[in-house]
């Protein structure tokens, strides 16, 4: 692992393979519907922008996104519970800005559900705007949930 930012006691380093472990407890911990450990290898092995943050030595949430041509797109986000609210997220967050950046990307997308209020406010607050609605985009336990798609304009100096 090496070091890209540090606060607050926690660090975002890239993700390795040898924390794939960690970082599906934690997928599984947050999501009815967890993406595979496999789906995780695949990520890193295509390139794709892999960070975890720790504290201590410890992966408490990690964050998964791609840049292709202008977009860059956040595609999984997630914080061990008793981490959550506590501003990590949004550090992941803040990090994707400088990774967006370096990809020449001038917008953030990302998808969310209508039922997470929380990660919604929190997107808001960091400037996204709802763009637009993937239907039936989500597996839920009622069959299918909405996706809301949200984007955030960025600019290179």
């Amino acid at each position: 692992m090496s070091s890209v930012k540090k606060e607050k006691n926690f660090e975002i380093f890239e993700m390795s393979k040898t924390d794939i472990g960690q970082v599906f407890s934690i997928e599984k911990e947050n999501f009815n519907f967890p993406w595979s450990q496999s789906i995780f290898n695949d990520c890193i092995d295509n390139g794709y922008i892999c960070k975890v943050i720790c504290n201590d030595e410890k992966i408490v949430g990690y964050s998964i996104s791609s840049a292709f041509s202008l977009e860059f797109h956040i595609m999984n986000i997630s914080i061990m519970k008793q981490f959550q609210n506590h501003g990590l997220a949004r550090m992941m967050i803040q990090d994707s800005y400088i990774n967006a950046l370096k990809n020449n990307c001038n917008v953030i997308f990302l998808e969310c559900r209508p039922s997470n209020k929380i990660a919604i406010h929190l997107y808001e607050s960091e400037g996204f705007s709802e763009v637009g609605l993937r239907k039936d985009y989500y597996p839920s336990q009622n069959g299918k949930e909405d996706g809301i798609i949200f984007a955030k304009q960025i600019f290179n100096k």
